[in-house]
């Protein structure tokens, strides 16, 4: 009857201990959507800030480039032809570009991995 008792009590030892596995990887993946939530948020902020001051900041020198040579055609043709001079050069390099940053995706995700998974 001992033996039943000892069995009894370890099958109930091992049901609590699977149902707080089971608690704390729902609260750790819920601490886990709220820290990527915050930072998608936290991103679209700074990205939305971003655009509006490389807008107003291209609009700026166009504007000043215009104001130099005394054409408002020349000041922004010339900022449109650096702007094709980038696009260029963008697309000359696209293949170790995409390489570069999918590395630094991929280091980036890694970094964010448990080191030690059971």
């Amino acid at each position: 009857m001992s033996d039943f008792n000892t069995f009894e009590k370890l099958s109930q030892d091992v049901k609590k201990y699977i149902e707080l596995q089971i608690a704390y990887y729902k609260i750790d993946s819920l601490e886990k959507s709220a820290q990527a939530g915050s930072f998608i948020i936290l991103a679209v902020i700074g990205v939305v800030l971003a655009i509006f001051f490389i807008i107003f900041a291209n609009l700026f020198v166009a504007i000043l480039l215009a104001y130099l040579f005394g054409s408002w055609v020349i000041g922004f043709g010339i900022f449109a032809g650096l702007y094709l001079l980038m696009l260029f050069v963008v697309l000359l390099f696209s293949k170790s570009l995409h390489r570069f940053i999918t590395n630094r995706f991929l280091a980036a995700l890694a970094d964010t991995l448990p080191k030690n998974i059971d």
